[in-house]
């Protein structure tokens, strides 16, 4: 048997052909991958979209649900969990089915039906401030104070209470603020601005110039207006 010698251009030849083979495999096997790669990016599309939630929405409320009056002043949650919305018809507190409302015609001693605030801290009562003096509710039951119990003249604009108790009370007329036992004025040199504003250690007055003598520690008081 006669066996042919191997020339180099034989040789180069094999070389070639050999090389074309792995690329096309190696194409092939990157195109395969690609494609799985693909498919996988797609179902974990799917199930991420599958898993979002698809029926939020939101609810509204008004005087046809309950609200003594529409226009609100501001909503709060008292310690106990209720939900208190300030209106100019009284307050209503909601316990996420119905609404229970505190007005002169349900209370006496509410004077004004126009609410403005409220403030708690996590032990103390729930103060109400209306346009005609502060209520405090506890137990059930809601006492008022007005100015002749020392609160500040004018309407009141903010409140404010801290842990230990204080109240801070501020009106256009001034500010007092409530030990536990009674209230006391503060003096200021100029009209208070609303609590909302300072988040310092002082009150901040009228011309928005910080009062350093009265050195009240407003981080200690949750702000409220």
């Amino acid at each position: 048997m006669i066996q042919a010698e191997a020339t180099p251009a034989i040789m180069l030849s094999h070389a070639s052909t050999l090389r074309m083979t792995l690329l096309s495999r190696l194409h092939l096997v990157v195109s395969s991958s690609l494609f799985w790669m693909s498919c996988g990016i797609a179902a974990l599309s799917l199930t991420a979209r599958s898993q979002v939630p698809n029926n939020l929405g939101h609810q509204a409320w008004s005087t046809e649900n309950g609200l003594p009056q529409n226009s609100v002043h501001q909503v709060f949650q008292s310690t106990d969990g209720y939900i208190w919305i300030a209106t100019e018809g009284g307050a209503a507190r909601f316990n996420g089915i119905d609404f229970k409302i505190f007005s002169h015609e349900t209370t006496p001693a509410i004077t004004s039906d126009d609410i403005c605030c409220f403030a708690q801290s996590h032990t103390g009562p729930l103060w109400i401030a209306t346009s005609d003096g502060l209520l405090k509710y506890s137990a059930g039951t809601v006492r008022r104070y007005s100015t002749a119990n020392g609160i500040p003249t004018g309407r009141i604009t903010s409140l404010a209470a801290a842990e230990d108790g204080t109240l801070l009370v501020v009106a256009t007329d001034g500010i007092s603020s409530f030990d536990g036992k009674r209230f006391s004025t503060i003096s200021l040199p100029l009209p208070p601005t609303d609590l909302r504003q300072p988040q310092h250690t002082t009150v901040v007055s009228g011309s928005h110039r910080t009062l350093e003598s009265l050195n009240i520690p407003m981080a200690r008081f949750s702000l409220s207006s």
